[in-house]
């Protein structure tokens, strides 16, 4: 087979280890199944370990099963994370992108220049967050004078709070130009996919196209997840980030002026409440259980894989839980199964958008059912809670209902459950076969 070469830009990609680079890592483990050969573009591991202060995990380039051609965009200053906090504020202030172009614009000239020698490209493909890979992007397309795909994990107008309307607007003209010059602009939701093509009417709605995060590994032929009557230990387990700001929550929380006057000036374009993502209502549901069921109440643990945010421990002493929560740290990838095997349910929980649909699927959720572990949702509508209803194989709760929640609880632990998610369902994630559909765009 003839491969095609495409110029692959990731620049959070494996060694690095942190939640956003398994897509792309799987992506580049695929697309030779349809003749596409990735050449990857990415900031050099020791930069981008401590820009995303993340670890680095050499082991997770082995699932790939070769070795792709890959260039390095590097910086000899220093990154944003050790400036002062005067710069830093004067930065956020006054700037209206994430600085990843400006940083590695003279890198970039230079590695496109070799890779255009070596290569012989067909397409451009991006991998966003961080969104200053889209002007990268651009770039390379316009100087390699070929088509570009944009792969948008998330919603960037979305994250706000932004500094100021105008730093929104500034926002919202780049990601119109992101995809006014791209061939194809894929997502991981439809729901994501609606929001795009409601906030740029202007571009053509066929450009959008849907590529769910998913499954890659064999599923076991038994997809059963079930344990028994009255367990001393009823295991919770949560992967990874949250995504969830106690301060940027406060802040979207409240009129301009009852925040601080540095604050102000800030917009945030949509009401989301990211106070669900976290554990907050479990923990709520665990304490209501308490005046319930005392005993029920006692046998739940909570384990965090993955690094604790500062707010996890405040959070549960709040709800007199702290003694039940088990923070893990960081764990190599490929340790996460063997932690998952001794866990009974793994959380799952859902941004809240007030009069609409939350729309992610949170990447953990595939983890869990590789895993062969049923999940406990405590989730919003939209499309984390969709999924979870679709593949069965999970107890789905409304997370505000915390009177219902609690006696769920008390039903888990003390009579178990037997689950299974459906076969047919699950396929519809599968890795090879949607990274075959993005092959096809």
């Amino acid at each position: 087979m003839v491969m095609k070469e495409i110029l692959f830009i990731a620049l959070c990609f494996p060694p690095v280890q942190q939640t956003g680079v398994f897509r792309a890592l799987k992506f580049v483990k695929y697309l030779r199944n349809s003749g596409i050969m990735p050449v990857v573009l990415t900031i050099e591991p020791d930069d981008a370990a401590k820009i995303f202060e993340s670890p680095l995990n050499p082991r997770l380039l082995d699932d790939v099963g070769f070795e792709p051609a890959t260039y390095y965009l590097k910086d000899g200053s220093p990154w944003i994370n050790s400036e002062s906090r005067l710069s830093q504020f004067i930065r956020l202030k006054m700037q209206t992108n994430d600085g990843y172009y400006t940083r590695l614009k003279r890198s970039l000239s230079k590695q496109l220049e070799v890779i255009a020698d070596r290569h012989d490209l067909q397409a451009v493909y991006v991998s966003t967050p961080p969104y200053g890979a889209g002007d990268i992007a651009i770039e390379a397309a316009d100087v390699l004078k070929i088509p570009l795909i944009v792969d948008m994990r998330d919603a960037w107008l979305q994250w706000g709070p932004f500094q100021s309307y105008l730093h929104f607007k500034v926002a919202q003209r780049a990601e119109r130009r992101l995809f006014s010059r791209a061939s194809a602009v894929v997502t991981v939701t439809e729901e994501l996919s609606q929001l795009f093509r409601h906030s740029h009417r202007s571009i053509p709605e066929e450009r959008f196209h849907v590529v769910t995060n998913g499954i890659d590994r064999q599923l076991s032929d038994d997809l059963t997840c079930t344990w028994g009557d009255k367990p001393d230990r009823f295991k919770i387990a949560y992967v990874g980030q949250y995504y969830y700001d106690p301060g940027c929550e406060k802040i979207r929380s409240r009129l301009w002026y009852q925040r601080q006057p540095k604050h102000w000036l800030q917009y945030s374009p949509m009401e989301q409440r990211w106070l669900y993502r976290s554990p907050y209502f479990f923990f709520a549901a665990v304490q209501r259980l308490r005046e319930i069921n005392a005993e029920a109440a006692a046998k739940i643990e909570f384990h965090q894989i993955g690094n604790s945010p500062p707010w996890l421990k405040e959070m549960a002493a709040g709800f007199r839980i702290e003694d039940q929560v088990v923070e893990h740290g960081i764990v190599p990838r490929d340790d996460v199964d063997a932690l998952l095997r001794g866990m009974d349910m793994c959380l799952a929980t859902s941004m809240k958008v007030p009069g609409g649909n939350d729309y992610c699927i949170a990447s953990k959720t595939f983890d869990y059912i590789q895993a062969g572990k049923a999940m406990l949702g405590f989730v919003c509508p939209g499309s984390q809670a969709n999924m979870l209803r679709a593949v069965e194989g999970s107890v789905v709760l409304n997370a505000d209902d915390v009177d219902t929640n609690a006696r769920t609880l008390a039903t888990l632990t003390e009579r178990g459950v037997k689950l299974e998610y459906l076969r047919e369902e699950v396929a519809h994630y599968d890795r090879a076969a949607n990274t075959a559909k993005l092959a096809g765009i």
